[in-house]
């Protein structure tokens, strides 16, 4: 059984290879990395005065169809779809999230914020 040369590197692949998980006779691989949508988010109007009514739009310049939307409006309650609306009852500062997950797991983020201020 030699120690060198092609036979012991290629025991060793094998070797590496099923330690890593891998069929006897491949070469593992690492997995490979997962590219991050490119989503972007709009509130229309970003500001105004309480109850202030706020329409979402959210557009995916990248993946594969079809995308799930999971939006935190930041006063505690969340929604779903690519076009939400939300009323905001209550004066302040909300940070918007929106989670894009698309047909093949890559995901991508957005924020915005909405101010609203207090009844007049």
């Amino acid at each position: 059984m030699p120690t060198s040369g092609t036979g012991a590197l290629r025991r060793l692949a094998l070797t590496l290879g099923l330690a890593l998980g891998g069929c006897e006779g491949e070469m593992a691989k690492a997995p490979a990395a997962v590219a991050e949508l490119d989503v972007i988010v709009e509130a229309t109007p970003d500001e105004g005065t309480a109850p202030l009514e706020v329409r979402f739009a959210a557009q995916v310049r990248d993946g594969v169809a079809p995308w799930s939307h999971h939006w935190e409006f930041g006063d505690g309650d969340s929604g779903g779809g690519s076009g939400p609306v939300h009323v905001y009852a209550v004066a302040g500062r909300y940070v918007v999230r929106l989670t894009v997950t698309d047909g093949g797991g890559q995901r991508g983020t957005d924020e915005v914020e909405v101010i609203v201020d207090g009844v007049e």
